[in-house]
């Protein structure tokens, strides 16, 4: 979507709307609501063939909140991103929670999917370690949809004297194509093949079988999604968790996806480390009358970090080292990654992040990358 005046006045219009309910029931003193903005931006510069040469790209992400009563809150983003001379702005998610109790809560609309911790916790440019997303939840070809339509239930139970089992249960709309998927490829390496000759068929099986990436649906095809995570926290800083994900992406809703996926972190004073594995299959659509084998997509990261308040020097003590590997495996072709990275921050939320990554498929040579960004938090 192109950046107009319209959509400045249809964003200056949504916070207005929004600030004067709860500043006129303030005032009249019988009410306790509350609204709040809040959110984050950030600049990146990224540069891909070594000489200093490269592009510069930039986001903001207002968040909305609105709290009715100490048992409902509506929350929502917006989500605008510059690249390539254009703005693209979408509803990152917009839902309403309603507090049930001490251990429950209800939320319908669209929401982020419970599904390890990357997509929940982690993803924003400020808090994420890395400029960039791991190979499993990379941009338009996320292995989970990072968002769903529906509603959750989602809570936690104390164990033990520091424990604590939580749980996110949702239905959905189930999933859509998120249009980086298989056909789009196979179309054009079928133009290829006619250049080719004999070598376009081998091509075009071949991409066949890259992956169907998928994104949350508007609407439903009658056949819903369902899934959840639940994790257990032992003691302090340690969490482990599972998750689950399955639904259709087709029209009809014939073609399943199933998504199953572990993660684990570990907190401490002075570093951190985080870790995903995540496995897909989905079927596919039959081609050229013929059934095709299942779809089978797997990969993981892990994502250590040291804050360097550890040696003694005082310039060090806002600098942090990041190093994050993973692989992302499809079957005839797979890719791994290697990111090392430096991040200095001025405060909780104000951080410069320097990192270098390397990625390292199968069947092709490697690509460097060096990006530069800065976010900040509010």
């Amino acid at each position: 979507m192109e950046w107009s005046p319209r959509t400045f006045v249809m964003v200056a219009a949504l916070t207005l709307l929004l600030t004067v309910p709860a500043q006129a029931q303030t005032e009249e003193g019988g009410s306790d609501n509350a609204f709040l903005v809040t959110g984050y931006g950030f600049a990146t510069f990224t540069s891909t063939d070594g000489s200093g040469n490269g592009t510069f790209s930039l986001g903001f992400s207002p968040i909305f909140l609105y709290k009715v009563s100490d048992h409902f809150l509506f929350e929502a983003e917006l989500e605008l991103e510059y690249e390539d001379e254009s703005t693209e702005v979408g509803l990152e998610y917009a839902q309403i929670d309603w507090l049930i109790g001490n251990n429950a809560m209800l939320v319908m609309g669209k929401f982020l999917t419970p599904f390890g911790q990357f997509i929940e916790r982690y993803h924003p440019a400020w808090i994420n370690k890395v400029p960039t997303m791991p190979l499993i939840y990379s941009h338009g070809q996320s292995l989970v949809p990072f968002s769903q339509v529906g509603a959750q239930l989602r809570g936690g139970i104390g164990v033990g004297n520091s424990g604590r089992f939580t749980y996110s249960l949702m239905v959905s709309n189930g999933f859509a194509p998120s249009g980086h998927g298989h056909v789009e490829e196979e179309d054009e390496h079928d133009e290829e093949g006619e250049e080719h000759d004999g070598e376009g068929d081998e091509h075009a099986e071949s991409d066949f079988l890259d992956p169907v990436f998928l994104t949350a649906a508007s609407s439903s095809n009658g056949d819903l999604a369902y899934g959840g995570r639940v994790s257990l926290t032992p003691f302090k800083g340690l969490e482990v968790g599972a998750s689950y994900l399955d639904g259709t992406y087709d029209l009809e809703g014939e073609l399943d996806s199933t998504m199953v996926g572990i993660d684990l972190s570990f907190h401490h004073e002075m570093f951190d480390v985080v870790a995903e594995w995540v496995d897909t299959e989905a079927q596919l659509e039959p081609h050229d009358d013929e059934i095709l084998p299942d779809q089978q997509v797997d990969g993981w990261y892990l994502q250590p970090s040291l804050r360097l308040a550890v040696i003694p020097a005082y310039f060090l003590n806002r600098v942090e080292a990041v190093v994050r590997v993973g692989e992302i495996d499809f079957g005839h072709r797979d890719v791994s990654e290697l990111t090392i990275g430096l991040n200095y921050y001025f405060n909780g939320s104000t951080v410069v992040r320097l990192a270098w990554e390397r990625l390292d498929p199968s069947d092709g040579p490697t690509d460097d990358a060096v990006a530069l960004m800065f976010a900040i938090g509010f």
